[in-house]
């Protein structure tokens, strides 16, 4: 059987950085590590209560200071399932109040001074962890999944950035008592070089009927 590997961790080093940059000694490594966890699960938790979906966050420490870099998208839904409307965003104003929220991190997670920068995407196809939540949320919104698969191969063909675009989803689709797996493929997607620029992400749906895995793999020109 053929075995699999994570394109993420496969191509570290090659074609991607650690999302996470810091240096330490080994007696405070433990601390910083739970430390990152906590800043991690309260930024998401944070973005997603204000209606943005969000990439992995960056967490950057410098001796007297601690830089946060997330790329998001805003939560809008479908209007009568169509969903070709939502692959483009306009506005770039945020409606979060950062500086309440930076004053709560320093208050109960650390005393470090941070500095949190947030970079609105145009498109979710710009960041596979973004576009794996926004299938999610959709299918978990009672959108189709074929219709989902129509939109993309539609929108695929309009940003010149995007070299190939691989999806799966496996589980009880549309709620059918067997489960199978459905995948989309768009353009020219190489797992076997390293030379190529792909980016992968997972997501759990929860549905009614039990919940469908979702893979998500996007190469970038």
């Amino acid at each position: 059987m053929g075995q699999k590997t994570n394109p993420n961790s496969l191509r570290l080093i090659v074609k991607k950085d650690w999302k996470n940059v810091w240096h330490c000694d080994k007696n405070v490594y433990a601390n910083l590590m739970h430390n990152d966890i906590q800043i991690t699960k309260l930024v998401l938790n944070y973005l997603k209560k204000n209606k943005y979906y969000s990439d992995t966050i960056s967490i950057t420490r410098l001796k007297k200071q601690i830089k946060i870099n997330v790329h998001i998208y805003p939560i809008k839904d479908a209007v009568s399932g169509n969903l070709s409307n939502l692959f483009k965003n306009t506005d770039n104003h945020l409606t979060i109040d950062m500086g309440a929220f930076i004053n709560y991190l320093n208050k109960y997670i650390t005393k470090t001074p941070i500095e949190l920068n947030l970079e609105v995407l145009d498109s979710p196809l710009k960041n596979a962890n973004i576009l794996s939540q926004f299938i999610a949320y959709h299918l978990e919104r009672r959108v189709s999944l074929r219709n989902i698969f129509i939109t993309l191969s539609k929108v695929f063909k309009v940003y010149d950035y995007l070299k190939g675009l691989k999806i799966k989803c496996s589980g009880r689709i549309n709620g059918v008592e067997m489960a199978r797996s459905s995948e989309i493929y768009a353009g020219n997607l190489s797992l076997q070089t390293f030379n190529e620029k792909v980016v992968y992400s997972t997501n759990i749906v929860n549905m009614k009927y039990g919940t469908l895995g979702l893979k998500v793999w996007v190469c970038y020109k």
